[in-house]
């Protein structure tokens, strides 16, 4: 028996196990579970082994196909007879494609990047069509470490911690609910944590700048939830640092893909007064130079020019973090950097995540909108674009619509909001790329982040050709 073969095997086994596998903290079930990851893993680690450095050359003759670098006609000097020496040479050939195409000032036609898209889609998902964070115990959050710390932090002894919990959910941030009893302190709170490695490089994704722009937004009239402090020196608890903020009433709406329930109608018409209030803020110029995308220049310019300026900081983010090699991601932001529509709009601060996940729903009212880690100074059309790509088959569009221009929210032409669409989910391409490319760095170790390039990245891609493709097809010139 080969020593690839065994490994094959060896892993084989392993995924069958998987179904007696218990994982600690995993409560959920199915294919995004811990378990369900585990065993995407293995069968893709075992697909590998299994098909070797032919099974390289296979997946890049379609590559090549589309037009751009592949193997030569004979495939073995360039890829190798090895699979490590077939992957490293598969890795220069993508680092290569992505390279010419970030360098080059004429994005692909609209044919030859909906293929792109395809291909590297095929590629995530073939691994898995073959087979039918790391912290430590010093960091762990619990009632009896907060306890300690709001103690010090406080200046109250009387004051007791009574719950700790961790709340499931997003993967940039550690969140955890808790319930205080003492004579500073009394009630329910939720503590919201920086990772110890931090997935994505940009934006408000330290809880630092997310902390400064919920308060800016909050203390110039738009509901947010009540920030009290942030933390950067908390010896007591190791690890990320933290903001505090008094638990709001109500629970969150849905996930990514849309309302958990059929959601009251009158949520249309809130949703669109809230976007519409958030872009009628003044510039909040007290935050300073605060990220590469809030910065004291920004404010009062055309919303295209900050837009440009995103995608650019955005790309340049993604090409120089450590990441999975994605030709079709580049592609695209070239293709995005090509066609941002221009208008009279005024840049203004965006949230840049608004979805049901994000939506506190109180017996149907949205009560606030929570996680601010994207925000930045942008176009409007971003939050509308988003929030219909994220929860729009759950809303009644053009009520949110009607409201949002009744509050004063700009009209935002279907060519451009079609463009932002396109232009939010590009950015699901890059932040899902970058967090499993921790993972596959060593770097973490949380199981679901293999969510990103085994289920979501491809299916963003596929949708993102058939999208860019159906825009040049309506407004192209």
């Amino acid at each position: 028996m080969t020593e690839t073969s065994r490994t094959s095997a060896l892993l084989s086994a392993l995924v069958e196990a998987t179904p007696r596998v218990r994982i600690d903290g995993d409560a959920s079930e199915g294919p995004l579970s811990s378990r369900g990851l585990f065993a995407a893993a293995l069968r893709a680690l075992a697909a590998r082994e299994r098909n070797g450095a032919e099974g390289v050359r296979a997946r890049l003759a379609g590559l090549a196909a589309i037009g751009l670098e592949g193997p030569d006609a004979t495939g073995a000097p360039q890829i190798g007879n090895s699979l490590d020496a077939a992957e490293a040479a598969a890795t220069g050939i993508l680092a290569r494609s992505e390279a010419q195409l970030a360098k080059s000032e004429a994005p692909l036609d609209p044919h030859q990047l909906q293929a792109l898209c395809t291909w590297e889609a095929d590629d995530l998902l073939s691994a898995m069509a073959e087979c039918g964070e790391g912290g430590t115990m010093a960091d762990e959050v619990n009632a009896e470490r907060l306890t300690a710390y709001l103690r010090r932090y406080l200046n109250d002894d009387t004051l007791s911690v009574v719950v700790c919990s961790p709340l499931n959910g997003g993967f940039g941030k550690e969140t955890h609910l808790f319930s205080v009893a003492g004579t500073a302190l009394t009630g329910d709170f939720v503590m919201r944590r920086d990772m110890v490695v931090q997935l994505i490089p940009n934006a408000c994704h330290k809880v630092a700048a997310e902390f400064a722009v919920i308060k800016a937004a909050g203390d110039a009239g738009f509901e947010t939830p009540e920030v009290l402090w942030l933390d950067c020196e908390h010896p007591e608890i190791a690890g990320g640092d933290f903001i505090i903020m008094r638990r709001s009433r109500g629970q969150a709406g849905g996930n990514l893909f849309g309302a958990d329930k059929a959601p009251d109608s009158t949520l249309n018409d809130q949703l669109g007064r809230v976007m519409a209030t958030l872009h009628g803020l003044p510039p909040l110029t007290s935050l300073g130079d605060l990220t590469e995308s809030i910065r004291a220049d920004l404010w009062g310019v055309p919303a295209h020019v900050a837009t440009r300026a995103y995608l650019e900081n955005y790309l340049a983010m993604f090409r120089n973090a450590p990441h999975t090699h994605s030709p079709a991601t580049v592609a695209i932001f070239r293709w995005l950097l090509a066609n941002v529509p221009e208008s009279d709009i005024v840049a203004t601060l965006v949230h840049g995540d608004i979805g049901f996940h994000n939506m506190l729903l109180d017996e149907g009212e949205l009560v606030a909108v929570l996680d601010w880690e994207f925000a930045h100074i942008g176009h409007p059309g971003e939050d509308l674009a988003y929030a219909f790509n994220a929860g729009g088959n759950d809303l009644d569009w053009s009520r949110v619509i009607r409201a949002y221009e009744a509050a004063g929210g700009p009209a935002i032409p279907r060519r451009h909001f079609e463009f932002f669409r396109i232009f939010m989910q590009a950015r699901n391409a890059v932040s899902t790329n970058l967090a499993s490319a921790k993972l596959f760095a060593g770097e973490v170790s949380d199981l679901r982040l293999l969510s990103g390039d085994f289920y979501f990245r491809p299916h963003i891609l596929k949708s993102l050709g058939g999208m860019i493709s159906a825009y040049q097809q309506e407004f192209g010139e």
